[in-house]
C-alpha cells in the first residue's frame, strides 16, 4: 500500500496524463477521499522510510512536497501551492490525514491574538436573532485561513466558505483525527464547525449568509448545509480554550449595549416628561376598554341577529296560545288572564 501511494504521489507531480487515475478528475477524486480517510492511514515514517530508499538522485522534492501536490485543492477546494514551501517537522507527522491537517492549522496567527484565557463563554445567538439584533454580516475575501472569524464594530466578518458534496466528510475526517489529539492541544477545525453550528439554526440562517457571501452553497438545498453543520458541531469536543472565546463575548456585549442604547432612546425620545408617561398609560387604558367594548358589541350584535331570525316563529306561538287561551274562557276571562295570553304576543 505504501509504494502505491509513492507511485500516486509521483504520478501526479510528473502530471502524467497518460495515467488512466488522472485522465478522469472523478476517479481522482475518489481516490485522494480514500487515501486520505482517517481509517485508512499509515504511519508517516513508514512511507518516508519507504521514499528515502525509492527515491533517485533525480528526485529533488521531498516527501511532503509531493504528498501537497497530490492533495491540492482537495480539502475544501483550498489550494495549498502557496504552502508547499512549509518546512513541517516529520517528527511531528503522524500521516497523511494528520498532515493536511497541520498544513491548513499551523502556525495559526489569528487563533494567538485572539486568545483570551480566564474568559467565560458565552453562547451566541443564530444568524437571523443576530441581524434583527442589529448585527451585520461580511464576507471576507482576502484571509489567510476560512477558520479566521472576527467581529469588529457591530460586523461579524467571516471567510466564505464552498459546500460540495464531499465537503462534510472532508470537516468529520479532520474534526475526528483533533479529538484523539492530546487533551491541551488546540481543536482548530472543532472549534470553528462549533461556531458554524452555534451560528447555524434553520435554513433561514443559511440562507442569511449564502446571500452575503460567506456560504457558497453547491449543494443547492439550505436546508442540507443546515443539516450538515448541526450534524457535525453536536457533542464535539472543543479547544480548552475556545478559539471564538472573545467574538462570542463581543457580539453578546455588543448586543446589550445596543438594547440599552435603543432602551435610552425611546426613554429620551418618547417619555422625557411625566405627562408622556401618563399620556401613555391613558392609551393603554382606552386600548383595553375599547377592546373591551368591541366584544360586547359583537355579543349583542349576535343576539340581536339571533332575534331577528327567529321573530317569526316566536311571534306564531305567541298567536297561536292567545286563541288557544280566547277558545277556552272566552268571555269569562278576567283582566289578569287576558294580559297573561297577551304577554305571548
Amino acid at each position: 500500500m505504501g509504494s502505491s501511494l509513492l507511485r500516486y504521489f509521483s504520478l501526479k507531480s510528473s502530471r502524467d496524463a497518460n495515467d488512466p487515475i488522472f485522465r478522469t478528475e472523478r476517479t481522482l477524486s475518489l481516490l485522494r477521499h480514500d487515501i486520505f480517510l482517517l481509517e485508512n492511514q499509515l504511519p508517516f515514517f513508514v512511507l518516508s522510510h519507504l521514499f528515502n530508499i525509492t527515491k533517485t538522485d533525480e528526485d529533488h522534492e521531498d516527501l511532503i512536497s509531493l504528498v501537497l501536490c497530490f492533495a491540492d485543492k482537495m480539502f475544501l477546494n483550498l489550494s495549498v501551492s502557496s504552502r508547499v514551501s512549509r518546512r513541517l517537522a516529520f517528527k511531528n507527522i503522524d500521516h497523511l490525514c494528520g498532515l493536511i491537517h497541520d498544513v491548513f492549522c499551523f502556525p495559526a496567527p489569528w487563533y494567538s491574538c485572539k486568545r483570551n484565557e480566564g474568559e467565560n463563554l458565552e453562547n451566541i445567538d443564530s444568524a437571523a436573532s443576530l441581524r434583527e439584533a442589529g448585527i451585520r454580516f461580511k464576507n471576507v475575501e482576502e484571509s489567510g485561513s476560512f477558520m479566521d472569524i472576527s467581529f469588529f464594530d457591530g460586523v461579524l466578518q467571516i471567510p466564505h466558505l464552498s459546500i460540495y458534496d464531499e465537503t462534510e466528510s472532508q470537516l468529520r475526517n479532520m474534526a475526528t483525527h483533533e479529538q484523539y489529539l492530546p487533551g491541551d492541544t488546540p481543536k482548530y477545525i472543532s472549534d470553528y464547525l462549533c461556531f458554524m453550528h452555534r451560528l447555524i439554526n434553520t435554513s433561514d440562517d443559511v440562507k442569511l449568509l449564502r446571500t452575503r457571501g460567506i456560504i457558497k452553497n453547491w449543494l443547492g438545498d439550505d436546508e442540507k448545509v443546515c443539516a450538515m453543520f448541526n450534524k457535525l458541531g453536536r457533542d464535539i469536543l472543543t479547544s480548552p480554550d475556545f478559539s471564538y472565546t472573545q467574538v462570542f463575548n463581543d457580539v453578546n456585549s455588543h448586543c446589550r449595549r445596543r438594547r440599552k442604547k435603543w432602551t435610552a432612546n425611546l426613554c429620551r425620545t418618547h417619555f422625557n416628561s411625566p405627562w408622556s408617561i401618563i399620556s401613555l398609560l391613558a392609551a393603554v387604558i382606552l386600548l383595553l376598554f375599547t377592546a373591551n367594548g368591541r366584544v360586547i358589541l359583537a355579543v349583542i350584535s349576535h343576539f340581536l341577529v339571533a332575534l331577528a331570525m327567529n321573530f317569526d316563529s316566536i311571534l306564531n306561538e305567541g298567536v297561536v296560545h292567545f286563541e288557544k287561551t280566547s277558545d277556552k274562557w272566552g268571555k269569562d276571562m278576567h283582566g289578569d288572564e287576558w294580559q297573561e295570553a297577551l304577554l305571548y304576543l
